[in-house]
């Protein structure tokens, strides 16, 4: 095995939970903590310790993930700050279907250190690396950034700032600056106000354009900031995927057969690429389903089936922008039992149990945005239940 990481901020273990002040690169702020609680925050060899609080801070998942990479001596597998130029694939043997597992196929990967071939290819490369801004007409006097780049509350002392967004990066934000005590307001799309928000925090439909340091509203309101920063999302940063791979990286990888696999070279796989989904159990289970496709285990449908499949995941939601089409939420728990059974694993917590505790803490986090994370979550007889 050997694992390349791209990213210039990977000098060590944790990709974008590593925290450094300095680092505008990366996506993790001081007072972060996760908005989802260890129990789904965890890979099943390695629980959290009893006095490990069920909302973490960036530091305590990097120890996590550190010491379940050591616990099965990844590290020294690791190539750092090495950047990943392309990706292709090298049929060996041409025919109607290449072989079932992608026997016929080696992944040819030039790095900036070389050119090397192997067996088998995981892009592990997440979706948090690419920042979107909107475009919005006009120009702003004022400062314009993207969440990636927030580090603390105190740089914005004496400063208007509008975050734009509303999603859990952009209530966190807001929430972060209101409680130091810097003025802030929310833009976005939500045709209701968000709840459980100061009501000294503001909230304004979505921006339409800027005039100097004013921000205009598609409702015809207007105010005037210091800073803009925008919370919405990423784009896709597949760049080093050659044409030759066959696969569409605009918007959101595809096809993608089960979400993650090549359908037509299943060597190769594309972590994490769902929305809405609690990433530690998603990666564990589309781990070992790769492993066992790889080592031969998994019987996997001909290629065709197996295309037909990815396009049925993909237009399963039609309505929705293309890169919210592999939003799971609550379908998550149904399509990690299904890995699980053709692996032949029995997790030691149901993911119905890991269900109802992804939804009970959905609904805490809409409502008590500010409080949900002083509560304590813990597992009695096989459901989750909430201390408050």
């Amino acid at each position: 095995v050997v694992s390349t990481q791209s990213r210039h901020y990977g000098r060590g273990i944790g990709g974008i939970w590593v925290y450094d002040e300095a680092d505008r690169t990366t996506p993790m702020y001081r007072n972060l903590r996760s908005n989802l609680p260890k129990q789904l925050m965890m890979f099943s060899e390695l629980e959290h310790g009893p006095t490990t609080p069920s909302f973490m801070t960036h530091g305590q998942v990097i120890e996590y993930v550190s010491e379940y990479c050591d616990m099965f001596g990844i590290r020294d597998m690791i190539r750092f700050s090495t950047r990943v130029l392309n990706v292709r694939p090298e049929v060996e043997k041409v025919e109607e279907e290449v072989g079932r597992r992608g026997e016929n196929v080696r992944w040819i990967v030039t790095t900036d250190k070389g050119v090397e071939k192997y067996d088998a290819l995981a892009v592990c490369t997440g979706r948090y690396d690419i920042p979107h801004i909107p475009d919005l007409p006009g120009t702003f006097s004022g400062i314009i950034l993207h969440s990636k780049a927030y580090k603390t509350p105190q740089e914005f002392s004496g400063n208007k700032v509008l975050v734009v967004g509303h999603r859990s990066s952009a209530v966190d934000i807001a929430l972060d600056l209101s409680s130091h005590g810097v003025s802030v307001a929310m833009g976005h799309r939500k045709e209701v106000p968000l709840n459980g928000l100061p009501h000294s925090l503001l909230q304004y439909p979505a921006p339409s354009h800027f005039s100097h340091h004013t921000v205009h509203f598609t409702d015809g309101q207007n105010a005037e900031f210091d800073v803009v920063i925008f919370a919405t999302g990423y784009d896709t940063n597949l760049h080093f995927l050659d044409e030759s791979c066959d696969i569409e990286t605009k918007d959101i990888p595809r096809p993608l057969y089960r979400y993650f696999l090549h359908p037509k070279y299943p060597t190769m796989a594309l972590f994490n690429q769902c929305f809405l989904i609690a990433p530690f159990p998603l990666c564990e289970y589309q781990a070992m389903y790769f492993r066992d496709v790889i080592m031969g285990r998994i019987d996997l449908p001909s290629e065709p089936e197996r295309m037909a499949a990815a396009y049925r995941d993909f237009e399963r939601y039609p309505d929705r922008p293309l890169k919210y089409r592999y939003a799971l939420h609550l379908d998550q728990f149904p399509y990690y039992d299904e890995l699980a059974t053709e692996c032949g694993f029995v997790p030691k917590v149901s993911n119905s149990a890991l269900a109802g505790l992804y939804d009970a803490v959905a609904k805490q986090r809409g409502s008590k945005p500010g409080e949900y994370r002083e509560w304590e979550h813990e597992l009695k007889d096989g459901v989750f239940v909430c201390n408050v």
